[in-house]
């Protein structure tokens, strides 16, 4: 099967207390909120005894056996989906990541962990201003 779709990206939360603590209304909420990113929506699935459950799992039925496989998915994991144009699912799927990292306690605030980003991308495609705009400051530049 094949579906046009531009980027697809899956995310893995690892902890064992995702079943317990996020209910289907609290995953719906969340679903509301990345709308201001663009995304239309959110699928999700949850492992439950080595099995998909959650209202996209009926779809993911012929491809279980190889996405639990190909995400390492185990007992208690959730699995989100988002679907749409490649920046529209990166925002999406970050401020995700962000949210449930800070919700179950990953964030360590007393640290600072610095990064040192390379080959930055110059510009990038606004679909609001329907062209090209640079990307980052004026003070940086791209590799040569």
């Amino acid at each position: 099967m094949t579906l046009p779709i531009v980027a697809i990206w899956f995310v893995q939360l690892w902890s064992q207390k995702v079943l317990a603590k996020y209910s289907r209304k609290m995953l719906d909420e969340q679903t509301e909120y990345i709308k201001r990113y663009g995304a239309k929506g959110m699928a999700w699935v949850k492992v439950v005894d080595g099995e998909l459950t959650g209202p996209t799992a009926k779809f993911l039925k012929e491809q279980e056996a190889e996405l639990l496989s190909a995400l390492s998915a185990n007992d208690g994991d959730l699995v989100l989906f988002v679907a749409d144009k490649f920046q529209v699912v990166c925002d999406s799927l970050g401020y995700l990541r962000k949210h449930f990292a800070h919700d179950m306690g990953l964030v360590d605030e007393s640290q600072f962990a610095y990064l040192w980003v390379v080959d930055w991308p110059l510009f990038e495609y606004d679909e609001g201003f329907g062209r090209w705009i640079a990307s980052t400051s004026s003070i940086h530049t791209s590799k040569r």
